[in-house]
C-alpha cells in the first residue's frame, strides 16, 4: 500500500513538471498566439462590416466609399480621417463619431450640400433608436469603415482588384426585373416611357439612360439615376416644380434592378 502510494505521489510529480516544462516552452509564443487572434478577430468583424455597407450603405455613400452626389458624403478620403472631427467638433475618437453616427444618424448635415432633401440628414441606424442594426452590427460597420484610412491617407497602396464583368444575360435579368419594379412600384403613374407608360407629373424617361451620361457633371448616369431616386430634388429638371416625393419604398437590390432597366433605356 505504501509502494503504491509512493509510486501515484512520483508519477504526479512528474505530471506536474512535465505541464511546467510545457508552459514554459510555450510562453514565449503566447503573445504572437494572441496577436495573432486578434487579428483574426479584427478581420472576421471588418468582413461583417463589409456585408453590412453593402447591404445598407453603399446607395448613399458608394460603393467604394467614395460618396454619391448629394446623396451622401465620401468616407474613404483624406478629409474624411482627417478633418471631419475637428469640422464637427467631435470631441472623442473616430470610431466613437462613427459609431454614434450609425447609431443616431444625423438630424441636420454641416455641409450645405447633404441637406436631406429636405428631411433628417441621415436616419437613425441602432436598434434602440428604430433602426435594424443590433450594437455589434455597428461596431463592425465601424471597423469595416476605419479601415479605409490607411488608403485614404497614402500610407498604403493597393492593387488594383479584377472582377468580372456581368454577361448581357445578366444585365438583360436585372432590366427585365427592373421594369417590373418600374411598372408595379409608382414610377410609372408618374413617368412616360415609350411602349410601357403614359404617366403624368415626372419627366419622360424614354431615353433617359443617354441624357443621364451629361445631366449633371462629374456624374455617371447611374450615379444621377440614384440620386434622382432617393433625393429627387437633388437636382430638378427645368420645367417640373420642385419639392417632389418619390412615392417609391425599395430595397436595395430593388433600387439596382429598376437603375438597371433605366439604364437600358436609350
Amino acid at each position: 500500500m505504501g509502494n503504491r502510494t509512493h509510486i501515484e505521489l512520483l508519477l504526479g510529480s512528474l505530471f506536474s513538471v512535465g505541464i511546467g516544462i510545457l508552459l514554459v516552452l510555450g510562453w514565449p509564443h503566447q503573445e504572437d498566439n494572441m496577436a495573432r487572434l486578434e487579428r483574426m478577430a479584427t478581420a472576421s468583424e471588418i468582413a461583417r462590416g463589409a456585408e453590412l455597407f453593402e447591404a445598407h450603405c453603399r446607395s448613399c455613400h458608394g460603393v467604394n466609399g467614395e460618396g454619391v452626389g448629394e446623396l451622401g458624403p465620401a468616407v474613404n478620403d483624406r478629409a474624411f480621417f482627417q478633418d471631419r472631427l475637428a469640422a464637427t467638433g467631435w470631441q472623442g475618437t473616430l470610431a466613437e463619431y462613427v459609431e454614434a453616427t450609425i447609431m443616431l444618424g444625423r438630424i441636420a448635415a454641416t455641409r450645405q450640400l447633404y441637406v436631406g432633401d429636405g428631411v433628417v440628414a441621415m436616419t437613425a441606424w441602432g436598434q434602440a433608436y428604430g433602426g435594424p442594426l443590433r450594437p455589434d452590427e455597428i461596431r463592425a460597420l465601424t471597423s469595416f469603415v476605419r479601415n479605409w484610412e490607411k488608403t485614404a491617407l497614402g500610407q498604403v497602396s493597393l492593387q488594383p482588384l479584377v472582377t468580372p464583368t456581368p454577361s448581357a444575360e445578366d444585365l438583360a435579368a436585372g432590366a427585365d426585373t427592373g421594369r417590373e419594379i418600374f411598372e408595379t412600384k409608382g414610377c410609372a403613374d408618374c413617368h412616360i416611357v415609350s411602349g410601357i407608360s403614359h404617366g403624368q407629373g415626372g419627366p419622360d424617361l424614354s431615353g433617359v439612360a443617354t441624357r443621364a451620361e451629361t445631366r449633371r457633371s462629374g456624374y455617371t448616369a447611374e450615379t444621377y439615376l440614384r440620386e434622382s431616386f432617393l433625393a429627387p430634388n437633388a437636382y430638378r429638371v427645368e420645367g417640373y416644380p420642385p419639392d417632389v416625393v418619390c412615392g417609391g419604398v425599395l430595397s436595395q437590390s430593388q433600387l439596382d434592378e429598376l437603375v438597371a432597366f433605366l439604364l437600358s433605356l436609350r
